[in-house]
């Protein structure tokens, strides 16, 4: 397991508001970036999953009947897809919420042909979201067709995760993922104080 800290913040923020609470971009020493640089280099790809797994666990602690899986086996209307991570939970006391994680540990940027067989998964299975992490960027194709579609898109490396695509408002929160894989949490800002 890799050790990870990392901050979200929603793409609506005052500028310069990501650079004040944080992050790997605040990070004085080129040593320690450059160090982080090299874990998620030699990473594998189920290595990744995994900490994307744990992110959003630690993510969905406050959510009602919340359960995160790995590798899931998800029947569609044509066929049975494998989803890296899957997370559900209950709203209004029992109607189940369903998204699609996928995880693409890539050096080159993610086009929008990854992204449009991410939103055929969706439909064919009935969920209710999609997401998609990733090491690399985003084509400008890859957020046009995630904007129209309502999937978020996530880069997440170097011990940093930001959204290029965003259809809900979070809290910026710091997770920490020690080696044997517990994480923590802390509300560093309140997703309603980030309107203001």
């Amino acid at each position: 397991m890799w050790p990870v800290s990392l901050t979200v913040v929603d793409s609506i923020q005052p500028t310069g508001y990501y650079q004040r609470i944080g992050g790997i971009c605040d990070v004085g020493n080129r040593l320690e970036k450059s160090a982080k640089k090299r874990v998620q280099d030699n990473m594998t790809p189920d290595e990744y999953e995994i900490g994307v797994k744990n992110v959003i666990a630690a993510k969905g602690g406050n959510l009602q009947d919340f359960k995160v899986t790995l590798k899931e086996a998800v029947a569609g209307s044509d066929g049975e897809y494998e989803i890296d991570v899957v997370a559900r939970f209950s709203v209004f006391d029992g109607a189940e919420i369903v998204v699609l994680i996928e995880c693409k540990h890539h050096k080159n940027s993610i086009k929008r042909e990854l992204v449009q067989v991410l939103h055929s998964k969706l439909g064919s299975v009935g969920a209710n979201k999609a997401m998609m992490f990733t090491t690399a960027n985003y084509q400008r194709g890859a957020i046009e067709f995630a904007q129209e579609h309502g999937i978020s898109l996530v880069i997440f490396r170097e011990s940093e995760m930001k959204y290029a695509v965003k259809a809900i408002l979070t809290d910026a929160v710091e997770v920490s993922i020690d080696e044997d894989g517990n994480t923590a949490y802390t509300v560093l800002c309140e997703a309603n104080a980030l309107m203001n």
